[in-house]
This record gives C-alpha cells, structure tokens and sequence, in this order.
C-alpha cells in the first residue's frame, strides 16, 4: 500500500493526504492491519534524515511540508509499538523493518553505483524508486534483513 503525502498549507488539516494522516495514521493503521493478519515480515519507507533534525533535508522539509519529517518519525515509531505488542502478546514471530532513503529519482535501475546500507539514520544520497523497490524485496524475503 501507498499513501504520498504531498505539500499543504499548514491550515488544510481537513485534507486526507497530509503529513499526520499519511506519515502517522497511515503507517500505524497499515502496521496494525498487517500485525493483526500475521504477517511476518512488515517494511515500512519512511525518509533519510527522520531522527536528525538539525540536518538541511529534515528542517526544509519539516518547513515546507506540515512537518512531515516529524510526523514520519512519529509513524515509525508507532509502527514499531504494534509489532512489538503483537509479538510480546502472540507467539508470532513478527518483524518490521525501516528503509530510510534519501532522495527518490526516476533513474533507471541498477547501473553503475553503490549501495550503501547502514543501520540507523546516518545516510544521505539518492535512489532510483526501482532499486527502492528491490530493496524493500529483498528486506522482506532476506533473513539478514530481518527487523533491520
């Protein structure tokens, strides 16, 4: 499931696809859903830069976008409480794992680049959204990537 939350005026809290609705309500709904229907290996895209505020990408678009880097942060977190309940209270082995990219291009797959992988939050850079896609794969069907 997708859900982009796109550029509002702080004033337009009414609309669906904003920040709180998407990057927190959205995650959490979707991490409560799947947690409920056992499904194992949960993968969450949240953004490069969510736990580092005094970085240039998170205060400018915390700035432009209703504070969307916060709400992201918020999101994870989240996610996170509703697996680690639904695995505390079942005997369910469940896994969530974050993928924080840095800028998403429409480049083509592949090619010549790195990868860089990394726990934490420490990364910037940019991905095309395919490759993306094949890490997000890879995190879900990788016993290596598990609650990463």
């Amino acid at each position: 499931a997708t859900a982009p939350a796109g550029w509002r005026l702080p004033f337009a809290s009414d609309l669906e696809d904003t920040p709180p609705h998407v990057d927190f309500e959205g995650c959490v709904a979707a991490a409560t859903a799947a947690a409920a229907e056992g499904v194992a290996r949960f993968v969450l895209i949240s953004s490069a830069s969510v736990t580092q505020p005094s970085f240039a990408l998170h205060m400018t678009r915390n700035s432009l976008m209703g504070r969307i880097m916060d709400w992201k942060l918020l999101g994870e977190q989240g996610a996170a409480k509703v697996y680690d309940a639904v695995q505390q209270s079942t005997a369910r082995d469940l896994s969530l794992t974050i993928v924080r990219p840095g800028y998403l291009s429409d480049d083509p797959p592949g090619g010549a680049r790195s990868l860089l992988v990394d726990t934490g939050d420490n990364l910037t850079g940019s991905i095309p959204r395919t490759d993306l896609a094949a890490v997000c794969c890879e995190a879900v069907l990788n016993e290596d990537a598990k609650g990463l």
